[in-house]
């Protein structure tokens, strides 16, 4: 998913005229905004042991990109479900159940688990929060070289 900003090439250009360093002032505020989003994925991350939620991090992939996400290998499993349970848009594995041990010996029989949208609602709920984050952040860096 992806966020578009109205209005920040004006913000930049403004920053530009003023002397300002574009490249740090844009990652500074997408890192911002990112933030927005990941508070928003932990507090709606369904918490089994932590791992997940506090796997959930911002980071710049370049001046101008900010990806906010999990490195956790289950992430995506939890997100859109697995099985016949899962979310219907995303491909997912044909079988009907699967059996697996535990660390204690015990055998489990599976048949999926529903969706449990952490990412998506973050997105959904968070993306006019992050935009003004984004906006706010590279006007103080203005208002600061008008000083």
């Amino acid at each position: 998913m992806e966020v578009q900003v109205k209005g920040l090439d004006k913000l930049l250009k403004k920053l530009d005229k003023l002397g300002g360093s574009i490249p740090q002032s844009t990652q500074k505020a997408l890192l911002k905004g990112g933030a927005v989003f990941e508070a928003g994925a932990k507090a709606h991350c369904p918490v089994d042991t932590g791992n997940l939620r506090d796997s959930i991090h911002t980071e710049a992939k370049s001046n101008d990109q900010v990806v906010t996400g999990t490195s956790v290998k289950y992430g995506p499993d939890v997100e859109f479900g697995t099985g016949p349970k899962g979310d219907p848009s995303v491909p997912h594995t044909t079988k009907k159940y699967w059996r697996y041990q535990d660390a204690e010996g015990n055998w489990h029989t599976s048949h999926g688990q529903p969706p449990q949208p952490f990412m998506r609602t973050a997105f959904a709920e968070g993306k006019d929060k992050a935009v003004d984050a984004v906006k706010d952040s590279i006007r103080e860096d203005v208002e600061e070289l008008m000083k």
